[in-house]
């Protein structure tokens, strides 16, 4: 595995990790579905990371497929996104959301087009 795809590998799985934090401390009492798709794609990352493939072609269609369901439009993440930040606490918690979204949308796009 080259050492920026390994690089970008790393802050995606920060990323992930954050970004379901953050849903859990915004609302502890409800698990989004989404969420699911989420650790899906973290295992199957730490899993592609633990075993030191150097294939990054499987791998990242694996991503891709994990990242388009986690913004399925029914249970996914524009589901949760604007009705469950109106009544928050936090104004910019609905910023900080989307930055999360964007980022790991970036990281993954970004590999797709290098390749």
């Amino acid at each position: 595995m080259n050492s920026k795809f390994r690089n970008n590998v790393v802050k995606l799985l920060g990323t992930l990790d954050e970004l379901e934090d953050f849903v859990r401390q915004v609302d502890p009492d409800r698990i989004p579905y989404f969420v699911r798709y989420l650790d899906r794609m973290r295992c199957n990352l730490k899993t592609y990371v633990t075993i030191g493939c150097l294939e990054t072609e499987n791998i990242l269609k694996v991503v891709k497929r994990d990242w388009s369901e986690a913004k399925d439009g029914i249970l996914g993440i524009p589901e949760y996104s604007v009705p469950d930040f109106r009544n928050s606490d936090e104004p910019g918690d609905a910023f900080k959301f989307l930055e999360y979204i964007m980022t790991i949308d970036s990281l993954i796009k970004q590999e797709k087009e290098q390749r």
